[in-house]
């Protein structure tokens, strides 16, 4: 196999040293083990490597007569600290206002429908639900690869959530009617070839597909989701809006594939295949960043349609997210810490001034949230810095 992939073939009487550069033992030494030639021709190597998981290995032959050392085993995991079982328990925590997130939203658009009140929805956009979506799947796969369930089901529960606001857009003409079909379709199967990939049950060449079709989507979707929204507020025409967009989307769907096809043929330079390597973290990262933003330009575009907006379901975001921070920062994960962040401030806060300052929200209430947030955040970040650091942090 490993002859077959251009890089050397075992020989039998020889000693191999694997070297894994990518993961570091407390030490921050690599990794290493150790196989004989013969082991190697007989078994191969295996390797086993989680979701968003990535080995590299430099390889040194030993000698005939050089004694090849026994295989080392995986040092047993140090005992939790109190912190590090405090946040993980707050992230279990977070389940619960992330599984009612969505429901006053939904429940007050349903409450708009029947009443016929479709205008009161306008201030939804379905462009920023619909990357919310396609950011919730490839965060979905970030977290079940670091083995972090609570995270990951809250992940499918805005997936869920997300649908059912698509479905309600839909009906009442502020989507295209023939994208959420498409959408929907997907997102099902999008679920269940993760379910599946979590049981190891996933095909390979299928999941590979999908994380790539994924990344490519999501690279598409960041220039429409751009000029979508803020088209309006440079007043661009809606047709100079729209080539505009798309056309930016087409490029970058061209600029990924591109390098799909280089990544296949093994043609990439390194430098820019760890990036494309990361390519589903920074797409993720980008869309979770530009979804808020949008929400915020078609309150600023529709100010009528604030009243149709639920400051609970702000609320229960920011408690959410909230309760999550402590594990990220805890973890030293950037993507995670960043993401909490954004969605506590620009993503709830931000958008309950917005309320407050239209006369949607009492000032008196705004007031002593913002101080309970801020002074939150602050114990956290204070008290995660006395805290030793996790283990190949």
């Amino acid at each position: 196999m490993l002859k077959d992939f251009g890089t050397f073939k075992p020989r039998e009487g020889h000693g191999y040293i694997f070297r894994d550069l990518a993961n570091l033992d407390e030490k921050g030494q690599p990794l290493t083990y150790t196989h004989s030639g013969q082991a190697l021709l007989e078994k191969g190597l295996p390797v086993g490597l989680a979701a968003a998981g990535i080995h590299i290995f430099e390889v040194e032959e030993t000698a005939p007569s050089a004694p090849v050392a026994p295989q080392i085993k995986p040092q047993e995991s140090a005992p939790r600290s109190a912190w590090d079982a405090w946040t993980d328990r707050l992230t279990k925590v977070s389940l619960l206002p992330y599984i009612f997130l969505q429901l006053p939203q939904v429940i007050t658009n349903f409450s708009n429908i029947f009443a016929g009140d479709f205008a009161k929805l306008a201030g939804l956009p379905w462009i920023g639900y619909s990357t919310g979506l396609l950011a919730s799947f490839m965060l979905l796969s970030y977290f079940t690869g670091m083995k972090e369930k609570a995270p990951a089901l809250t992940q499918v529960v805005g997936i869920t959530m997300n649908l059912i606001v698509l479905g309600q857009l839909a009906y009442v003409g502020f989507m295209p009617l023939i994208a959420f079909p498409i959408i929907a379709l997907t997102a099902v199967g999008g679920l269940i070839l993760n379910y599946l990939n979590t049981q190891g049950k996933a095909n390979p060449t299928l999941w590979k597909l999908w994380e790539r079709g994924t990344a490519l989507m999501a690279l598409a979707a960041i220039p429409p989701s751009i000029f979508l929204s803020f088209g309006a507020v440079l007043a661009w025409t809606p047709a100079v809006t729209a080539i505009t967009s798309w056309t930016a989307g087409a490029v970058a769907f061209a600029a990924g594939l591109a390098l799909v096809i280089l990544d296949n043929k093994g043609k990439l330079p390194g430098r820019i295949k760890n990036l494309w390597t990361s390519l589903n973290a920074v797409s993720a990262t980008a869309l979770y960043t530009l979804n808020p933003l949008i929400g915020l330009t078609w309150i600023a575009l529709h100010p009528a349609s604030i009243p149709g907006i639920s400051a609970l379901t702000n609320v229960l975001n920011m408690l959410g997210s909230m309760f999550q921070f402590p594990r990220g920062l805890y973890l030293r994960k950037g993507l995670w810490i960043f993401g909490n962040l954004w969605a506590i401030t620009v993503g709830s806060w931000v958008s309950l001034l917005a309320m407050t300052l239209y006369g949607s929200m009492n000032a008196a209430l705004f007031a002593p949230i913002s101080a309970i947030v801020a002074g939150y955040l602050a114990f956290i970040v204070w008290h995660n810095s006395r805290q030793p650091a996790p283990p190949q942090a």
